[in-house]
């Protein structure tokens, strides 16, 4: 075992990510920032206080389920992505195979599959990191959907609570 090298494996792995990183993340907040900033705007005024009023309760819950319609549409969009990402990616992947084998031919070599799939692989694999960053991406946005799901189901639940406790109490009731 090479510790130098693999060292340098994982610097060169870093670098890579962080690339591929900051490409998805661009991709998540351009589709999410309105969604994020509401979140905060949830976690400043409902989370972190003790006795919210229901009406900013209520303002929060209409806010955040328009929100989560806008957004799933988004993250919709950000799937077909993934998908034509991933056909891009194998159609490169399988023309660079075919004119590898070509190019042998023509040159009188023959090439094993093993030597075609790298070919194929190496030949693709802009196009293949595209796939994995839209991938993640979609991924990202799905996770911050659930999330905001369970954020609205919570501030329903808070709301139907109050209102279960207004009319034990009978304020409010006519």
């Amino acid at each position: 075992m090479d510790k130098s090298r693999i060292e340098n494996l994982i610097e060169t792995t870093g670098n890579s990510v962080a690339i591929a990183k900051e490409m998805s993340d661009r991709i998540v907040n351009e589709y999410t920032k309105d969604l994020d900033e509401l979140m905060r705007d949830i976690n400043r005024d409902v989370v972190v206080p003790v006795d919210v009023p229901d009406v900013v309760l209520q303002r929060y819950y209409m806010e955040l389920t328009n929100a989560y319609y806008f957004i799933s549409a988004k993250c919709e969009a950000v799937g077909l992505y993934e998908d034509i990402s991933k056909s891009n990616a194998r159609i490169k992947y399988n023309d660079t195979y075919g004119d590898t084998q070509l190019q042998a031919t023509t040159e009188g070599r023959k090439m094993t599959v093993a030597e075609l799939t790298v070919a194929a692989e190496q030949g693709s694999l802009d196009e293949t990191v595209v796939a994995q960053i839209y991938s993640r991406s979609f991924k990202i946005i799905k996770a911050k959907l659930e999330a905001a799901q369970t954020q609205i189901n919570t501030l329903g639940k808070i709301l139907n609570s109050h209102d279960i406790e207004r009319k034990m109490s009978g304020v409010g009731t006519v």
